[in-house]
């Protein structure tokens, strides 16, 4: 399962993403600062990075089910 871990350059954040890794899942952490499973330094306050980051977690066959786009 693909995951979208905020927070994840944190004490918690890193726990959880080296547990999801450990059970086979695609973590993509986004945070404030870099660490060793944030893929992504934003801050989700910010509402332009929502659509950013919706098109790097969710798959894009997703996307084109919801638009009705052919892939």
């Amino acid at each position: 399962m693909r995951v979208l871990l905020t927070g994840s350059s944190g004490l918690l954040g890193s726990v959880i993403a080296q547990e999801l890794t450990a059970r086979q899942h695609e973590v993509y952490g986004i945070d404030l600062r870099p660490g060793p499973w944030t893929g992504e330094l934003v801050n989700i306050g910010n509402r332009e990075a929502h659509f950013r980051l919706a098109l790097v977690v969710v798959p894009l066959d997703f996307w084109a089910g919801v638009l009705q786009l052919k892939v």
